[in-house]
């Protein structure tokens, strides 16, 4: 879009610099007209032959008036009509291929005849949308995330549609401009050679103004009411689109609430059936049973065929808590022969755990870009887990990637006295309690394998019956501890505990040695 705004307004500019140039010359080969004869009788003049017409009546004659502003005004009706054919074209084939859609009655239709169904309208966005509705169902077995999926799409077309009519605005506001461009014009050719004596010329400036104002006001009517018409249109269809989508989106939340009463009532019976009685083998022959016949399999519908799925970046094995991935989690849609396809959803769903996608939700869908990548960020759940991550064609639920990644806990970043602190016994005796500390990372979640130093500061005591200073590492849980024994002497006793390849501040236990 950015492209062809941009070629727009380099051919615009080219167009405009060429007719003024134009202009100037001509108007510098006719020189300066010479003065009327000063006899005091009054000058006659011919309006052919000030403006080279005898027919005014036509609009083309005046255009031609206008000369070459009124042309390039014209070349600019005629860039906005095509544009305005176009987008037309469009949404009447849309609306042609959706008619089979409008039909449909979702009421009693089962969801293994959906796809089929609703293949014939495929072409029209009202399919594109059931179809990506249905398969999204079909992989997550949920509608949680199918009104997201409906915002998503209309945003995208809305998005199509502002695109043209930024276009058609353009187009307008360059046909008015090119109105004042020709008013300009025509008063600089009145007063050009400060000759104001001269009649004919007068007239021919003020005609070339007032006429190329009035061709560039209608073309840019003309234009509005164009646009303003398609958007009606365009509005009438999102309408349609939502009220039909709407009526799919019920249907599969009564199938859903179907099978969550029927998983219920089964797990219900299962838990209230008495143990069937085991059969002993019986040593009488039975009579031999006649096979019962086979029902002839119900066949399938036939698959839509759709595109594949490649991972170009996929998760690491393992990853912090609360971290995000350092590079994003990517996918590529590609056809049957490698080529990228776009505007392919594709459904990012956290199977396990309690990670997130970058938008805070454990189930996201988006589309495919123009090189037919989808990227999208992963956020580690706060606690350690396995989680696990499927993402999957929504048109194609068979082409899926499937995924795990350990969240363990980040580097130790605090800590605190988890036991011990501020106790009180006789001189020499050891404590009750030993002395621990807890390592966490920045969520919380315990660290282990962290080097915790304990030593003496005060008192004279001993720790672990062994030495004034002692280095214990953290276990599973981040806790460290070790036992202490107070002073030969009454008064405070302190240890303090160091953390090494840390960034973490000294903690102190308190302890009252009594006499």
């Amino acid at each position: 879009m950015k492209r062809l705004n941009r070629l727009l307004v380099l051919a615009a500019a080219l167009l405009v610099v060429f007719v003024l140039a134009n202009q100037l010359l001509h108007a510098q080969g006719q020189g300066t007209p010479a003065r009327p004869a000063q006899t005091g009788a009054p000058v006659s003049l011919n309006p052919n032959s000030v403006t080279g017409l005898s027919d005014m009546q036509s609009f083309w004659a005046m255009i031609q008036l206008g000369g070459g502003i009124g042309y390039l005004t014209i070349v600019v009706l005629g860039v906005g009509l095509f544009l305005a054919l176009v987008r037309l074209l469009e949404l009447v084939n849309d609306a042609r291929h959706m008619r089979h859609a409008l039909k449909l009655q979702f009421a009693a239709l089962p969801l293994e005849d959906m796809p089929k169904q609703i293949h014939p309208a495929s072409n029209s966005w009202l399919g594109q949308l059931m179809i990506s509705m249905v398969n999204l169902y079909r992989i997550s077995g949920s509608t949680q995330s199918i009104q997201q999926e409906i915002s998503s799409f209309l945003q995208y077309i809305t998005d199509q549609f502002d695109s043209f009519r930024g276009r058609m605005a353009f187009l307008s506001d360059s046909a008015g401009a090119l109105g004042l461009l020709g008013t300009v014009w025509g008063m600089f050719l009145t007063f050009f050679g400060g000759n104001l004596g001269d009649s004919e010329k007068i007239l021919n400036g003020m005609g070339v103004a007032l006429v190329t104002t009035l061709i560039g006001l209608v073309v840019s009517l003309i234009l509005n009411f164009g646009t303003t018409e398609l958007f009606s249109m365009f509005n009438r269809r999102l309408d349609i689109i939502t009220q039909k989508s709407d009526e799919l989106r019920l249907r599969l939340l009564e199938l859903e609430r179907s099978r969550r009463d029927f998983l219920g009532e089964t797990a219900r019976r299962a838990e209230h059936e008495p143990p069937r009685p085991k059969v002993l083998p019986s040593a009488t022959p039975t009579a031999r049973k006649e096979p019962e016949p086979q029902l002839p399999a119900v066949k399938e519908p036939a698959p839509i065929i759709l595109p594949r799925l490649r991972m170009l970046a996929k998760m690491p094995e393992k990853i912090q808590a609360g971290a995000h991935l350092p590079a994003p989690l990517k996918v590529q849609v590609i056809s049957q022969e490698g080529a990228p396809l776009h505007r392919q959803p594709v459904a990012f769903v956290i199977a396990k755990g309690k990670s997130t996608f970058g938008d805070g939700e454990r189930q996201t869908t988006m589309l495919a870009k123009e090189n037919g990548e989808v990227s999208c960020d992963f956020i580690a759940s706060l606690t350690p887990e396995v989680c696990e991550i499927r993402v999957a064609l929504v048109n194609e639920p068979a082409q899926q990637w499937q995924g795990r990644v350990e969240i363990v806990p980040g580097p130790p970043s605090r800590a605190r006295l988890e036991g011990g602190n501020d106790q009180a016994g006789k001189v020499g005796q050891t404590l009750s309690d030993p002395l621990s500390v807890k390592v966490m990372d920045r969520c919380n979640n315990p660290v282990a394998g962290v080097k915790v130093h304990f030593r003496v500061a005060l008192g004279k005591g001993v720790i672990d019956k062994a030495s004034d200073a002692i280095t214990k590492t953290t276990n599973a849980n981040g806790i460290a501890e070790v036992q202490y024994t107070l002073g030969p002497a009454g008064g405070f006793n302190s240890v303090t505990a160091e953390f090494e390849g840390a960034e973490i501040q000294p903690l102190e236990f308190r302890a009252l040695a009594r006499g």
